[in-house]
């Protein structure tokens, strides 16, 4: 099936706790022709990808239960970098955030509040992007790096990180 816009319905899955966000999120993907689905917790997430794998996530980093940097990281290891992830966060902005998140597999990270023209931007991006299933891209990853992600996945901030 084909949107306006020419391309092929493609699944996103939206993982964004707060109501107001996710219904926002949800109507301009759907009005641009995307087939969307929405959970508000990492663990229905994980249960929904499951189910059926999309062609992309939107992560919320800050959910009740497992946060968006361990759903990443899920993802990340049941598929590789056949499914594209973008962190919404309009929490954690600062510069060592969006790094962690990008080092933790994301493939793109956006500040909320965030106009629809760039939403959607970002979305075709990532969809033209997509590595096709079967082929994995290994990243290699210090000690350190691994051990920061794993205490950003944990909760702790820079300060924290780097005291």
């Amino acid at each position: 099936m084909s949107g306006r816009d020419g391309h092929r319905r493609q699944a996103i899955l939206v993982v964004e706790d707060d109501d107001d966000m996710r219904s926002f999120i949800v109507e301009v993907l759907t009005s641009a022709g995307y087939l969307v689905r929405a959970v508000h917790a990492g663990e229905e997430a994980i249960e929904s990808v499951r189910k059926e794998q999309p062609q992309l996530v939107l992560l919320d980093v800050h959910l009740p239960g497992i946060s968006g940097y361990e759903v990443c990281g899920w993802l990340r290891n049941r598929f590789r970098d056949s499914v594209p992830v973008m962190f919404l966060s309009g929490e954690r902005v600062e510069a060592f955030d969006r790094a962690a998140g990008l080092m933790l597999g994301a493939d793109d990270y956006m500040s909320k509040p965030f106009s629809t023209e760039e939403l959607l931007a970002r979305v075709r991006g990532l969809l033209r992007r997509t590595v096709p299933s079967g082929r994995s891209l290994e990243s290699k990853l210090t000690m350190r790096e691994l051990e920061v992600l794993r205490l950003l996945a944990g909760g702790l901030g820079q300060k924290e990180i780097s005291g």
